[in-house]
This record gives structure tokens, C-alpha cells and sequence, in this order.
């Protein structure tokens, strides 16, 4: 004998799974922006969501040292790893608001003398 119970759909409960995992994936792409040692200066910009393929993250400190991805660097270490990633990577340029102005410059000037064309600055949000 066949018993015929309700039916659940389980339709609704699979929409649900897949939000979820969009949502943790996503969240976990932009944990590695963590910049603890860096006040970034306020404005108002857009958020970065286009191409997020590749992104470099780097950080002027106070104290105008580099970190990339929140290791110490060199510059040259900084141009070593624009070559290994290519020309087609994203980096977003996070400075310190009481760091020396030149070096930010320099960063900047590093990054496009290695033909990085697509550098984001981070800001914080004014309050």
C-alpha cells in the first residue's frame, strides 16, 4: 500500500540556502580589507563593486611605512608584486590621515609607473 502524505516544496528552502552562501561569500572577499593601524581621512565616495576579481590593498602608515594586504613592504617589494599580479589588477590605496604626504605620492607614482590604472583611495565615512 502507497501512502500519500503533503508534499513540502522545497523551493523556498533552496532560495534561501543560495542567498546565505552569496552572502558569506562575499562577506569573506571583503575581510581582507582589515586596516586596524590605519585612521583613514573622511569623505564620501561610492563603493567598490565592479571587477573585484584581483585587489591589492595597500596602506600608508603613520609613520609612512607600507603594508600590502597587511604585511610590511618595500616599495620594490610593492612593484615585485604588481608584476607578478599584471597590469590588470585592482588596488585600493589606504593612507593614514596623518601620514607624510609623499609618501602617498610615491605609492601612487609607483603604482602607475607600473602601469596599475585603476587605483581606489579608501575614506571612512564622515559622521
Amino acid at each position: 500500500m502507497r501512502r500519500n502524505g503533503p508534499d513540502i516544496d522545497m523551493t523556498p528552502l533552496l532560495d534561501v540556502l543560495f542567498i546565505l552562501i552569496i552572502f558569506f561569500v562575499l562577506t569573506s572577499s571583503f575581510a581582507g580589507l582589515n586596516l586596524k593601524d590605519v585612521l583613514l581621512p573622511s569623505g564620501k565616495g561610492s563603493a567598490v563593486t565592479e571587477g573585484m576579481t584581483k585587489t591589492i590593498t595597500v596602506a600608508v602608515l603613520k609613520d609612512g611605512s607600507l603594508r600590502v594586504d597587511n604585511r610590511p613592504m618595500s616599495f620594490e617589494g610593492l612593484k615585485d608584486l604588481v608584476k607578478g599580479n599584471g597590469k590588470g589588477c585592482k588596488v585600493l590605496l589606504g593612507a593614514h590621515r596623518d601620514a607624510p604626504y609623499g609618501r602617498v605620492a610615491q605609492a601612487l607614482e609607483a603604482l602607475q609607473s607600473l602601469g596599475v590604472t585603476s587605483v581606489g583611495l579608501l575614506t571612512e565615512e564622515p559622521r
